[in-house]
């Protein structure tokens, strides 16, 4: 049309051109309005495009509160302790997706999961290493709620969760002190923030669960200043001597995750590094399964899972006071609670996290209270937390982008829903003092069904053998099948397998060649 119009206006013949000459001036001011249309037209072709239009936010803001190291069966009652007792009755408010499957078993990926919808091997941040960040090219929640007109805000517990690891892209404001203040004040700093009573995203990060387990922070402020305990000092001068006995590797362990004073005092008595480099040269070993034949491991492990069932009680003033302060933002207010990750007490011979993908260390809590999600329900489709960006945005009336590996949480809510085949991958720290398996790269895919396993050894370019779970006789995982599930029964763990045994080849060739298999 453009070109047609040019030939026009350069004295071209035209069938316009011919008609009878009583007609000439209908003739010309028809030759007008096709170059003006053609001009308007060319006009728009190569001009900038708009922004993306969109229906508009339909809710008063969103609150996503991110709890580290919190185990599933957290939210269980327990004969011992009150546990989570009052976030359990908040819970009963919201919508209980009961099997949740975090994408790794360590903060920064799992995060970078729930911030872009996109699996670790798709953002990228699968390594520990000082320059593990989630790169500016990745599209976040944030990034997309604040195009919407959001107005975005975080505050986290530090750490992993920083502007450092690259997750303050999307957010007008950053700040790594939620776990240094009461919940209720940083609630009001993030309202003050928004005088423009705009929509509003908020992230809220907190290490409560974390160990050291119980409430650190305020046996910082209150009962750890002065010289430390005697156990503390004893504990310093035998690691000074060097000789490492199963006496000496317990008692490390007991005050360096299970008491916040003893943590502070050994470290600040042996100092950082001496204390990093036991943990992984002796400690290793005990955590890797070592406590079930060393001398009083049992009794080691036994103290630290009542440690961390304790330390729920500090888990649950600290989200009891922070669910307090949302219920009085605006009603409809999205408010989403969920685990980073878990934490093992060896269920599978293995303590801690963020080495394995064992279902201990992946099944999380994950609480939606939102308007068109039933309150009270529970839903026992299985879901991942790539899920929850394209659950928020979907329920914040903000379009899902195209090519996120999760999917909104509404359809898991249907009775027709279909399970979904759910990936793990986790990569051992790399660290100069860490080199046991810094070379391994473990990966899990799970639907309702079957459980898939195996590694990627780095250093060689070799899996190992394929491990396959029954998920419904053995959700616990205890024992491999002799028999994989075929193709038909297990047709989507298959297929995201292969999804993922590529993605992770690419990540280590570079998209050159790829990893040979020791096994079936």
């Amino acid at each position: 049309f453009g070109s047609d119009a040019a030939a026009m206006s350069a004295g071209s013949p035209d069938p316009i051109e011919v008609r009878p000459r009583r007609r000439g001036v209908f003739a010309g001011a028809a030759v007008g309005v096709l170059a003006l249309l053609a001009f308007v037209v060319a006009k728009a072709a190569f001009a900038p495009r708009a922004p993306e239009v969109v229906t508009g936010p339909n809710v008063p803001g969103v609150v996503l509160i991110v709890v580290d190291t919190l185990r599933a069966d957290a939210l269980e009652a327990d004969a011992t302790t009150d546990g989570l007792a009052r976030t359990r009755a908040w819970a009963r408010t919201a919508t209980t997706f009961r099997h949740a499957l975090a994408t790794s078993s360590w903060t920064a990926p799992s995060v970078a999961s729930i911030l872009t919808g996109r699996l670790p091997t798709a953002h990228g941040v699968i390594e520990v290493g000082p320059r593990t960040r989630l790169a500016a090219s990745v599209r976040s929640l944030a990034t997309m709620l604040r195009e919407a007109g959001f107005a975005t805000a975080a505050c986290t517990g530090g750490g992993w969760v920083s502007p450092g690891a690259g997750f303050a892209a999307g957010f007008d404001r950053f700040d790594v002190d939620f776990d240094e203040q009461e919940p209720a004040d940083a609630i009001a700093r993030l309202r003050a923030g928004n005088p423009s009573g705009r929509p509003f995203f908020w992230m809220l990060h907190t290490y409560a669960a974390h160990d050291p387990y119980g409430d650190r922070f305020a046996a910082a402020r209150r009962r750890c200043a002065g010289d430390p305990s005697p156990e503390a000092k004893a504990l310093a001068d035998a690691m000074r001597r060097g000789t490492v006995t199963p006496t000496l590797r317990q008692a490390f362990l007991r005050e360096m995750l299970a008491s916040p004073c003893g943590r502070m005092a050994v470290t600040r008595e042996v100092g950082v590094t001496r204390a990093t480099k036991f943990w992984l040269d002796d400690c290793r070993p005990f955590l890797d399964g070592g406590w079930r034949t060393e001398e009083g491991g049992t009794e080691t492990v036994a103290h630290l899972r009542e440690a961390y069932r304790a330390g729920l009680r500090h888990v649950d003033d600290r989200l009891a006071a922070t669910l307090d302060a949302i219920d009085r933002l605006p009603a409809g207010t999205v408010v989403v609670v969920v685990g980073d990750h878990g934490e093992a007490f060896g269920e599978h011979d293995m303590l801690y996290h963020g080495r394995f993908v064992f279902p201990e260390m992946v099944h999380v809590p994950l609480l939606v209270r939102a308007e068109g999600l039933p309150r009270g329900g529970v839903v026992d489709t299985p879901c991942s937390l790539t899920d929850l960006a394209p659950t928020v945005l979907d329920l914040a009336g903000v379009p899902v982008p195209a090519g996120l590996d999760g999917v909104s949480l509404r359809h898991a809510t249907r009775p027709d829903a279909r399970p979904r085949a759910l990936v793990s991958v986790v990569a051992p720290g790399v660290t100069p003092d860490d080199a046991v398996d810094a070379h391994l790269r473990r990966v899990a895919v799970r639907d309702a069904a079957w459980t898939w396993t195996s590694v990627l050894d780095t250093a060689t370019g070799v899996w190992g053998p394929d491990v396959w779970f029954d998920r419904v006789r053995d959700p616990g995982e205890h024992r491999p099948l002799a028999t994989a599930p075929g193709p038909d029964e297990a047709a989507e763990v298959y297929a995201a397998r292969a999804r993922e045994r590529e993605a992770l080849e690419r990540r280590l060739h570079g998209g050159r060649g790829t990893a040979r298999v020791s096994g079936s």
